[in-house]
């Protein structure tokens, strides 16, 4: 068959996508360009982008040569990044091969479900409550006489260290069910612990990592800053809060270009070639069919190693329960200075609430267009279709690109920009396809053999199997919708129009009573936490891995 006769028999694929793609070249790849030419003039507002002064790559020798800054900053980042996915993949080796070892299938899913929960805490919640437990005088874990986060040399290792336990239990979820695919495998071998746990979860724990090299520039941006202050800068600051501080917030618009298209470029490279690793050496520890809470066999499940495995396990899960006890309820019994209905403001819960979920509706939408074209395996154009995505998911993080797109329609200081970028993630396409492939590329190609047509797979096929990791992903893009307050910072002007969480974050740097504060953060914690627990089931370690870019 020839391409041109490929490309009308799969003219489906090519139509249903238009719609989307079109949506992200107006919101990503157009402001993309405008910030590439704006890293190469002075751009002065009153004579806009086009009339300022062209200076070439000034920004970018004035970063490189002579200014040990950019140096320090990148240092930091990849420090940090480097130190987390250390510490994450440790931990996340470690704890599953611990949880393996939990007899108990019910348990073992009630344990995992424990450590994902930090997640799904706002960032700006999570990093208030670490700042807490840290401070000096009012910590109820330690007497400690000093200010932990004012210490430049203490701040990396903490903030490594929060990151790691907020996001952990997505690497031991995908480890976990690495190992409970391989157990599957090697159904009546009774004795292989190397084989049945060390190996797959090793592999697995492996593969996460790579995925995280995609981001090796950037990180929990809102737990960054809302752990950064100026004391701790010259070792927490980073490329990525750098130039948001350089646009946003002091408007050095050529500076903070100039950092972004790094940061772009770089990650760029980075994520095409992590993307051709994972499928060529890792798809199949990362999207086995098999979920995190299948059945594991083995004699080692037994004795000894069922002792210390669930002992490790049920004391991780400890920690993670006193640090829920001082976010849920220990506020709540303690006297308040405020009545915690006295700072909600009902309108914006609302107002937020309904915007999310309209979010994550049009997200689910064009997810599941844009991921079918994925699932054919000779599709023409297809590489070049997904060097397009993988250069929109690195384009995830350009903030301050969305942002002059936004000030020069007039969006700033409406809801209108928080929507729309709200809308945009583009990993969970590669989930989904990725999901598809696994479990159901054999019914397809089945359907093709037998003249059914690709309106027919898509109608008959696609859609009936993968509703629940649609409706799954969907959730995770309202957690992400609903736990942010960069974009409100951004974008909102008037209090009256902050999100609740950026509302939570001004109370917390107002010097509230700590009591009002971890009320309120509590409250604004509730609708991501609940709705996780609500569709734990759906959302799997392959579910997961569409929020990779948030960790």
């Amino acid at each position: 068959m020839s391409t041109a006769q490929r490309v009308w028999k799969y003219r489906m694929h090519y139509l249903i996508v238009i719609p989307a793609v079109l949506f992200l070249i107006g919101f990503k790849i157009i402001p993309f360009f405008s910030g590439l030419y704006m890293s190469m003039v002075d751009y002065q507002l009153h004579k806009g982008l086009f009339e300022s002064e062209w200076v070439g790559l000034r920004h970018f020798t004035r970063l490189f040569s002579g200014d040990t800054l950019f140096w320090q900053l990148l240092y930091n980042t990849l420090s940090m990044k480097l130190g987390y996915m250390l510490a994450s993949g440790l931990l996340a080796f470690g704890l599953a091969i611990a949880l393996s070892f939990v007899r108990s299938r019910v348990f073992r899913g009630i344990l995992l479900t424990l450590f994902l929960i930090p997640y799904f805490i706002p960032s700006g919640v999570f990093a208030y409550v670490v700042a807490w437990l840290l401070s000096e005088g009012q910590s109820p874990i330690a007497s400690l006489n000093i200010v932990a986060l004012a210490q430049a040399e203490l701040f990396q290792p903490i903030y490594i260290a929060a990151e790691t336990f907020k996001t952990c239990g997505i690497a031991i979820a995908i480890a976990l069910a690495a190992i409970s695919s391989r157990s599957a495998s090697l159904a009546g071998e009774t004795n292989l612990f190397v084989q049945a746990k060390v190996i797959p979860a090793a592999r697995a724990v492996a593969a996460f990592l790579l995925l995280q090299l995609t981001y090796v520039l950037s990180g929990d941006f809102e737990l960054l800053n809302s752990l950064l202050n100026p004391l701790v800068r010259q070792t927490g600051d980073t490329l990525e809060s750098y130039g948001f501080s350089a646009y946003i917030m002091q408007m050095n618009t050529g500076i903070g270009s100039a950092v972004q298209i790094i940061l772009i470029i770089v990650q760029l490279v980075v994520a095409y070639g992590a993307y051709m690793l994972v499928k060529r050496y890792f798809i199949n520890d990362l999207f086995s069919g098999i979920s995190e809470g299948g059945k594991i066999n083995g004699r080692s499940s037994l004795g000894g190693g069922a002792v210390a495995g669930t002992a490790v396990s049920v004391l991780y899960g400890l920690a993670v329960l006193a640090f829920l006890y001082v976010l849920f309820i220990y506020p709540f019994t303690m006297s308040p200075e405020n009545g915690v209905l006295q700072l909600i403001k009902p309108v914006n819960f609302i107002l937020y609430l309904v915007m999310g979920f309209a979010a994550a509706i049009f997200h689910m939408i064009m997810t599941t267009l844009l991921a079918y074209p994925l699932t054919v395996r000779r599709l023409p154009g297809k590489s070049a279709y997904t060097f397009f995505l993988i250069l929109l998911a690195v384009l995830g993080s350009s903030y301050i690109f969305d942002f002059f797109q936004a000030r020069t329609f007039g969006m700033i200081n409406t809801i209108f920009p928080i929507f729309l970028y709200g809308i945009i993630a583009i990993v969970p396409v590669f989930v989904l396809k990725s999901i598809f492939n696994s479990k159901y590329s054999v019914l397809k190609e089945q359907a093709e053999q037998d003249g059914k047509g690709e309106a027919h797979a898509f109608i008959m096929l696609y859609l009936p199997k993968l509703w629940k990791p649609i409706l799954a992903l969907g959730v995770l893009q309202f957690v992400a919708f609903w736990n942010a307050f960069i974009p409100s910072l951004m974008y909102t002007v008037n209090p009256n129009m902050f999100s609740p969480v950026l509302q939570f974050r001004m109370f917390s740097q107002s010097g509230m009573y700590f009591v009002d504060v971890l009320r309120y953060g509590a409250i604004v914690s509730l609708p991501s936490v609940l709705l996780f627990l609500v569709f734990r089931r759906w959302i799997t370690s392959e579910v997961l891995l569409g929020h990779v870019r948030k960790l």
